[in-house]
């Protein structure tokens, strides 16, 4: 690790917009500063703290995060994948507990969040008393090499059982009975609002379940590849996306050229295209919606437009 440099930053208190772009968590739209910020930089790492916090505590925080990377750096070799890095990985340390749910939105009971390349966390010391502050770090980590690898698209529940794999974190989860356990689709639909400190364990555990199956069959570099197949894919469906709107717009400019051809005045257009998509049948020219449904069949929208402008 390279030399650490040291800066301090005056906050006056503001409220500061955050973005809400894909992540691991989703917080509210401004994040409350506090009045006093120092930081304190790395090769890979800036980390922005309360000046108050034991400098001691930050510069352990900064090596045990460049440990991590090296380690996922080696795991991510082994799957024969590299890790894009345009700059340093933003760490934010709250003052307060309070501070930490205003910042991200998570509950107290969570330890940290991690949205692209910038990780949050609550106070040093209440992780530290905790017994969790390496391993929510190494987990953070984790969670940030995820998103920079799998373009914030990975499954929710592969990031989080992978997080806990690598954290070394299973010891600490409850024991998950076969009969309790979700589909990933469940899973990954639970994990986005889990209701309580309690289910979110459970759900971690179940999380953590998926991964180990999924290592036992293909290895654990066989998992860090499904992750950066997960961007892949993305781009692969924008790509059909985009083909198919294209084609869409192309067959719609080649049926108005086919329309110009057939009908003498745009009259006789409107009269022939107004006509009920369920039944054919020719329909008033008004804004339809479920309040003016097709007189014939009743089918809500005869003329394919869903607005209700117009009452009966």
């Amino acid at each position: 690790m390279g030399p650490l440099i040291y800066a301090q930053v005056a906050y006056a208190p503001r409220t500061v917009p955050i973005s809400l772009a894909t992540a691991s968590f989703n917080p509210p739209s401004t994040w409350i500063v506090g009045a006093q910020k120092s930081s304190l930089s790395s090769e890979h790492f800036r980390a922005t703290y309360p000046e108050k916090t034991d400098r001691r505590l930050i510069e352990n925080m900064i090596r045990e995060l460049e440990s991590a990377r090296a380690d996922l750096l080696r795991r991510l070799e082994t799957a024969s994948l590299r890790l894009a890095e345009p700059g340093r990985f933003e760490v934010v340390v709250h003052a307060t507990t309070a501070e930490f749910i205003a910042a991200t939105g998570l509950g107290g009971w969570a330890a940290g969040a991690t949205r692209g390349r910038r990780i949050e966390l609550q106070p040093l010391d209440l992780l530290r008393r905790r017994r969790v502050l390496n391993t929510t770090l190494r987990h953070e980590m984790t969670h940030a090499v995820i998103e920079a690898l799998g373009g914030g698209r990975a499954p929710r529940w592969m990031a989080e059982g992978l997080a806990i794999h690598v954290a070394g974190e299973a010891a600490t989860l409850p024991q998950i009975e076969n009969k309790s356990r979700l589909s990933r689709d469940d899973l990954e639909r639970k994990l986005m609002r889990p209701a309580s400190a309690t289910e979110s364990r459970k759900l971690y555990a179940m999380a953590y379940h998926e991964i180990c199956a999924m290592i036992e069959t293909e290895g654990e570099a066989g998992v860090w590849r499904r992750v950066a197949q997960s961007a892949a894919r993305i781009s692969r469906r924008s790509v059909l996306m985009n083909q198919r709107e294209k084609d869409a717009d192309e067959e719609g400019a080649n049926r108005s050229l086919y329309d110009a051809s057939r009908f003498h005045s745009d009259k006789e257009l409107i009269d022939e295209e107004l006509r009920c998509v369920q039944c054919d049948t020719p329909v008033k020219d008004v804004v339809c919606g479920h309040r003016n449904p097709c007189p014939f069949c009743g089918f809500p929208y005869p003329v394919g437009d869903c607005s209700d402008l117009v009452e009966n």
